[in-house]
């Protein structure tokens, strides 16, 4: 047995584990957790600062609008190919800029 073998079994562990633990296959999946607000800044006991910058990585990048927190949290529980999504994402930003071709880069330089 080779470990990518090894590995490939291991993975599956939670799923069947899952099933049998319960009566009804998911139902554990039924209903979504409770969430607890936290804020690890003040859990960390990190101070805060104010942002006379701009926008940089060394001041955690950037407010994040409610827009985007919106699209972060409607996608937040599902899986999606990244390099599909990277391509289909250009080619909307192209669209939408009347251009041949666009890509969106990580960071904020």
């Amino acid at each position: 047995m080779n470990r990518r073998i090894l590995l490939e079994q291991l993975a599956g562990i939670p799923l069947v584990k899952g099933l049998f633990a319960s009566g009804t296959p998911f139902a554990a999946a039924a209903s979504p957790p409770t969430l607890v607000k936290s804020n690890l800044v003040q859990e960390l006991g990190v101070g805060l600062l104010i942002n006379a910058r701009g926008t940089v990585t060394f001041l955690s990048g950037s407010l994040v609008e409610p827009e985007v927190l919106a699209a972060i949290n409607g996608t937040a529980h599902d899986f999606a190919d990244m390099h599909e999504v990277e391509d289909k994402v250009g080619e909307r930003i192209a669209e939408m800029l009347n251009c041949e071709a666009a890509i969106v880069t990580s960071g904020a330089a």
